[in-house]
Protein backbone atom coordinates (compact mmCIF):
# COMPACT_ATOMS: atom_id res chain seq x y z
CA UNK A 1 0.00 0.00 0.00
CA UNK A 2 1.20 3.07 -0.99
CA UNK A 3 1.16 6.25 1.76
CA UNK A 4 1.91 9.95 1.94
CA UNK A 5 3.20 9.19 5.70
CA UNK A 6 6.51 10.47 5.55
CA UNK A 7 6.83 11.68 2.25
CA UNK A 8 5.96 11.08 -1.70
CA UNK A 9 6.33 7.75 -3.45
CA UNK A 10 7.43 6.13 -0.22
CA UNK A 11 5.58 3.15 1.53
CA UNK A 12 5.22 3.06 5.16
CA UNK A 13 6.50 -0.43 5.54
CA UNK A 14 10.25 0.22 4.06
CA UNK A 15 10.59 3.85 5.69
CA UNK A 16 9.64 3.78 9.21
CA UNK A 17 10.67 5.55 10.79
CA UNK A 18 10.19 8.73 7.97
CA UNK A 19 12.13 11.42 9.64
CA UNK A 20 14.78 10.69 12.96
CA UNK A 21 15.96 13.56 14.55
CA UNK A 22 19.15 12.38 16.98
CA UNK A 23 19.15 11.60 20.56
CA UNK A 24 21.69 10.57 23.23
CA UNK A 25 21.15 6.60 22.82
CA UNK A 26 17.90 6.74 23.76
CA UNK A 27 14.55 7.34 21.22
CA UNK A 28 10.94 6.25 22.13
CA UNK A 29 9.93 2.96 20.27
CA UNK A 30 7.02 4.02 18.03
CA UNK A 31 4.53 2.00 15.58
CA UNK A 32 2.70 3.83 12.89
CA UNK A 33 -0.63 2.77 11.38
CA UNK A 34 -2.22 4.04 8.29
CA UNK A 35 -6.00 3.07 8.16
CA UNK A 36 -8.52 3.80 5.60
CA UNK A 37 -9.63 7.05 7.98
CA UNK A 38 -5.86 8.12 9.00
CA UNK A 39 -3.15 7.42 10.83
CA UNK A 40 -1.79 6.62 13.83
CA UNK A 41 1.12 6.81 15.84
CA UNK A 42 1.99 5.07 19.11
CA UNK A 43 4.88 5.53 21.06
CA UNK A 44 6.03 4.12 24.32
CA UNK A 45 7.17 6.41 26.86
CA UNK A 46 8.20 4.42 30.08
CA UNK A 47 8.41 6.10 33.23
CA UNK A 48 7.48 9.62 31.75
CA UNK A 49 4.68 11.83 32.88
CA UNK A 50 2.84 14.34 30.33
CA UNK A 51 4.74 17.13 31.88
CA UNK A 52 8.46 15.21 30.68
CA UNK A 53 7.98 15.60 27.25
CA UNK A 54 6.77 17.75 24.21
CA UNK A 55 4.31 17.10 21.01
CA UNK A 56 4.60 20.26 18.76
CA UNK A 57 3.38 20.84 15.57
CA UNK A 58 5.23 22.73 12.99
CA UNK A 59 3.91 23.00 8.85
CA UNK A 60 3.86 19.26 8.38
CA UNK A 61 6.28 18.26 11.10
CA UNK A 62 5.10 16.36 13.98
CA UNK A 63 7.78 15.93 17.03
CA UNK A 64 7.65 14.68 19.83
CA UNK A 65 10.61 15.31 22.88
CA UNK A 66 11.36 15.07 26.01
CA UNK A 67 13.44 13.88 28.61
CA UNK A 68 13.86 10.96 30.91
CA UNK A 69 15.69 11.55 33.93
CA UNK A 70 17.17 9.13 36.22
CA UNK A 71 16.18 9.50 39.89
CA UNK A 72 18.02 6.91 41.63
CA UNK A 73 21.44 6.90 41.19
CA UNK A 74 23.57 4.97 43.10
CA UNK A 75 27.20 4.45 43.12
CA UNK A 76 26.84 0.18 43.62
CA UNK A 77 25.08 -0.35 40.67
CA UNK A 78 26.28 -3.45 39.10
CA UNK A 79 24.30 -3.60 36.04
CA UNK A 80 22.43 -0.25 34.28
CA UNK A 81 20.20 -1.38 31.33
CA UNK A 82 17.48 1.28 31.48
CA UNK A 83 17.80 4.10 29.16
CA UNK A 84 17.62 7.94 29.74
CA UNK A 85 18.50 11.48 28.43
CA UNK A 86 16.82 13.24 26.14
CA UNK A 87 15.27 12.58 23.43
CA UNK A 88 13.65 13.60 20.11
CA UNK A 89 11.57 12.04 16.68
CA UNK A 90 9.78 14.08 14.14
CA UNK A 91 7.36 12.74 11.79
CA UNK A 92 6.23 14.25 8.44
CA UNK A 93 2.49 14.42 8.71
CA UNK A 94 0.84 14.02 4.81
CA UNK A 95 -0.72 16.87 3.00
CA UNK A 96 -3.46 14.44 3.15
CA UNK A 97 -4.34 14.91 7.00
CA UNK A 98 -6.60 16.75 8.65
CA UNK A 99 -4.25 18.95 11.06
CA UNK A 100 -7.68 20.24 12.95
CA UNK A 101 -8.65 17.22 14.41
CA UNK A 102 -5.29 15.58 15.54
CA UNK A 103 -6.03 13.89 19.11
CA UNK A 104 -3.91 12.38 21.23
CA UNK A 105 -4.38 10.16 24.83
CA UNK A 106 -1.26 9.70 27.42
CA UNK A 107 -2.14 6.38 29.15
CA UNK A 108 0.02 3.96 31.41
CA UNK A 109 3.59 5.52 29.63
CA UNK A 110 1.93 5.22 25.96
CA UNK A 111 1.38 8.22 23.90
CA UNK A 112 -1.35 7.65 21.22
CA UNK A 113 -2.12 10.25 18.41
CA UNK A 114 -4.49 10.33 16.08
CA UNK A 115 -4.43 11.67 13.04
CA UNK A 116 -7.46 11.61 10.60
CA UNK A 117 -7.53 11.94 6.94
CA UNK A 118 -9.69 15.18 5.53
CA UNK A 119 -13.06 14.07 3.69
CA UNK A 120 -11.49 14.69 0.22
CA UNK A 121 -8.93 12.68 0.44
CA UNK A 122 -11.70 9.38 2.14
CA UNK A 123 -13.74 10.48 -0.97
CA UNK A 124 -11.17 9.77 -4.00
CA UNK A 125 -11.93 6.02 -3.94
CA UNK A 126 -13.21 4.57 -6.70
CA UNK A 127 -14.87 1.71 -7.72
CA UNK A 128 -14.60 -0.60 -10.93
CA UNK A 129 -17.42 -2.06 -12.70
CA UNK A 130 -16.84 -5.04 -14.79
CA UNK A 131 -19.64 -5.90 -17.58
Amino acid sequence: MKSELGGEKMTLIEFYPMLRVGSNGWEPDVDIFETKDGFVISAELPGLKKEDFDLTLDDDNLTLEGEKKREDKNDNQKLGERKFGKFSRSFVIPDSANLKKIRTSFKDGLLKVSIPKSEVVKEREIKVHFK
